[in-house]
């Protein structure tokens, strides 16, 4: 927060932070939220927004910096950061059916594990001189996810392995993707006990349906603007005393009810509206590059770890915590890096 705030008042910087699209959305964004928040006195809220303009801001201004040496080394430190997680549960979880490693829930830390494992999987893909280190990180870190007993995970990271693979065209490492999800789909047949928490399927799934279904009735009582960030927790405060069953959660478990119960209407369409100028500038990066005959493995992995939150969207918001989603706006951050190298191009007058 500190250090956004110094960026903020440095001469220049916002010249350079909020020079992309759809950049000037997040000020009427935070500011109704924040006084939605205060009008329902949703504390939660009025402590989020100014947290979520600190982290996209610092991401805003990483984008603008931002070069393949910085990306990869903002990497680099991911995946040694997820190997430290993963030594953390095992000295000090064992105690507990699922370890968390210092996050507040085990979801969240398989959260930050998968950003990991992703760092990992591009490094071989992007064939890196020390590929072997990243395997060993990459096991590492799925060792974390083991320990965290995150059954879905695991899907969301061969959806983005497969989105990268085949739109950066590394055949060979989706042939033996497939071979293995084979492998995996057999042994769920033939071998389930070798699963953990694969009994808990059924009790999971109602579970979310419930959230669900107590997040959609309180939709209907403020549509427009919603009632500022963690809605859900304030709404389940407010209503657990005169009714014990409600399901108990942080969030709504589906990252387009959460948004529309916290935010409403006017809030989802306005991130909405960033994220579609967001693909666009991907976009266009993507086809100046193939113009030019320049890797698009960094814009590929970005195309991909995107694709995979999406999809985990539909059944968990874990991203939306201040760690995990913290990663995550830092990898979207890597398209600035892309977007440099071509106004280099530029500037040579090879455009």
């Amino acid at each position: 927060m500190v250090s956004v705030i110094v960026f903020f008042f440095l001469p220049g910087v916002n010249r350079v932070a909020l020079v992309h699209r759809g950049s000037l959305l997040i000020f009427p964004f935070v500011i109704i939220g924040s006084i939605v928040s205060l009008c329902y006195g949703n504390i939660y809220g009025i402590g989020s927004y100014p947290m979520f303009f600190a982290i996209m801001y610092f991401c805003f201004t990483a984008r603008a910096i931002m070069t393949k040496e910085f990306f990869e080394k903002m990497l680099d430190t991911m995946c040694m950061g997820g190997c430290l997680a993963t030594l953390i549960a095992l000295a000090l979880d064992n105690n507990l059916p699922r370890a968390q490693a210092g996050f507040p829930n085990p979801n969240f830390l398989g959260a930050a594990l998968m950003i990991s494992v992703l760092a990992c999987i591009y490094k071989v893909v992007s064939k890196n001189p020390q590929t072997y280190i990243y395997i060993v990180y990459g096991a590492i870190n799925a060792l974390g996810i083991i320990l965290c007993g995150s059954m879905s995970i695991w899907v969301i990271i061969g959806i983005a392995a497969t989105v990268l693979f085949l739109i950066n065209k590394n055949t060979n490492l989706f042939i033996a993707l497939v071979c293995a999800i084979v492998v995996v789909t057999l042994a769920l047949v033939f071998k389930p006990e070798f699963f953990s928490r694969l009994d808990e399927v059924g009790v999971t799934t109602q579970n979310r349906i419930n959230i669900w279904s107590f997040a959609l009735q309180n939709i209907k009582d403020a549509p427009i603007l919603g009632r500022g960030f963690f809605s859900y927790r304030y709404l389940l405060e407010m209503f657990l005393p005169t009714n014990p069953d409600i399901q108990r959660a942080s969030l709504a478990h589906n990252i387009l009810i959460d948004s529309v119960l916290c935010h409403g209407i006017v809030g989802t369409g306005t991130l909405l509206t960033y994220v579609i100028y967001y693909f666009k500038d991907m976009a266009i990066c993507r086809k100046k590059l193939k113009q030019n005959k320049q890797k698009r493995t960094l814009n590929s992995f970005v195309i991909a770890v995107c694709v995979a939150v999406a999809v985990y969207g539909l059944i968990d918001t874990t991203f939306i915590w201040v760690q995990s989603g913290t990663l995550l706006l830092l990898i979207t951050s890597g398209l600035g890096a892309d977007e440099n190298k071509i106004r280099t191009i530029q500037k040579s007058g090879l455009i």
